[in-house]
Parts: C-alpha cells; sequence; structure tokens
C-alpha cells in the first residue's frame, strides 16, 4: 500500500448548511459508527470537517494504489478518533482489509491531516503547511511551494525538480527522470499543504 495521503480543510469558506442539508450530506458520507464517533466529539460541524479530512486523506493512499479515482465514502471508515490535546487527533481507519492510521491539527484556521499504514511514516515525513496568497493559484503556488520546501535540505543534492500528475490526478515528485519519494498535496481556500518522504 502507498505510505501517505494529506488533506486540508479551510473553515472559514466550509459550511455545511441547515438541519436538513446538513442531515443529507452526513448520511451521504458518514457510516453509523461514525455517526456516534461524530456525537462524541460534540456533533461541531468542525468535526465533521475533521472525519472528512481524515477519509480523504486515506482516499489519497488507496487512490494512488488501485491507480483509478473511487468515489465512495462510507468504504473508508474511521473506527475510533482520540483528542491527544491542544488540537490534535489521532484515528484508526479501515478500508477493505487494510488499517490506517492519522494525525489531524484542528484549530480555528484549518484543518489538516496526514494519514498512513505506519505511525513512523507520519512522524518522519516532510509536513508543511501555508497560506496561499489571495491572487494566487491555489494549485500552481502549492506545486512551487513543494519544489522550493523540498530542494532546501542541503543533504540533497537535487538538481531539477518537478512535480507531475500522472493520469489519476496522483502527484508525483522528480529528479530528472527519477521519482524521488511519496509526495501528497492538498489545497482548499487560503491554505496549502504537502507531505514528502524521500525514498
Amino acid at each position: 500500500m502507498s505510505v501517505i495521503g494529506n488533506d486540508i480543510v479551510d473553515l472559514s469558506i466550509s459550511t455545511i448548511g441547515e438541519k436538513d442539508r446538513r442531515s443529507r450530506f452526513l448520511e451521504k458520507i458518514l457510516t453509523r459508527l461514525e455517526m456516534d464517533i461524530l456525537g462524541s466529539l460534540g456533533g461541531e460541524d468542525r468535526y465533521v470537517w475533521l472525519i472528512w479530512s481524515i477519509k480523504e486523506s486515506v482516499y489519497k493512499i488507496v487512490s494512488r494504489e488501485l491507480q483509478k479515482s473511487i468515489y465512495a465514502p462510507k468504504s473508508i471508515q474511521c473506527i475510533d478518533i482520540n483528542c491527544s490535546g491542544k488540537g490534535v487527533y489521532y484515528a484508526g481507519i479501515h478500508y477493505g482489509g487494510d488499517t490506517f492510521i492519522s494525525k489531524s491539527i484542528v484549530n480555528k484556521e484549518y484543518i489538516h491531516t496526514v494519514a498512513s499504514a505506519s505511525h513512523s511514516v507520519i512522524n518522519h515525513s516532510d509536513v508543511q503547511i501555508f497560506a496561499i496568497p489571495k491572487d494566487a493559484d491555489e494549485s500552481e503556488y502549492t506545486i512551487r511551494k513543494v519544489i522550493e520546501s523540498v530542494r532546501l535540505p542541503k543533504s540533497h543534492n537535487y538538481g531539477s525538480l518537478s512535480v507531475i500528475k500522472d493520469k489519476n490526478r496522483v502527484p508525483r515528485i522528480y529528479d530528472e527522470e527519477t521519482e524521488i519519494g511519496y509526495l501528497s498535496i492538498t489545497h482548499h481556500g487560503s491554505y496549502g499543504a504537502y507531505v514528502f518522504i524521500a525514498s
């Protein structure tokens, strides 16, 4: 299974709507267990987006592995979510026969989640979260930030870095012709983020 996925939600532009609309939305994306988890967290909209972000992060791993996009939000299921304090949440997630873990940062501005099948991958990957200028193209700006940041460590002697999305829109990072690791990029509203782990 591919090693990493991430997602960001800009809370300033993320609204679910009135009670009827919210109910229909939740029925489409959450399993019964996730509805129970949402209730135990307090039921606020930001916790809906937390669960969404966790599921989306795992979706990026699964889509990369299957080499196709799928839309089946209930097939990815959070089995537990625990707050370790100061807005940091850890979750266990199932998809098919695979188990994943995630780490999410929740604050007033955004929710950012990194998911993997391994704690060590989450703890040892390069994670960057950044604001996107209002006049910038979200995708282009995010890719520029990835290339600038990955090039910074002096321990690597990269030549010409590029990020190319494959036919399934999965981002891949190359030095010349060689893929150099696993990359997951995300952007939403005023925020972008990436997670990179060198191979």
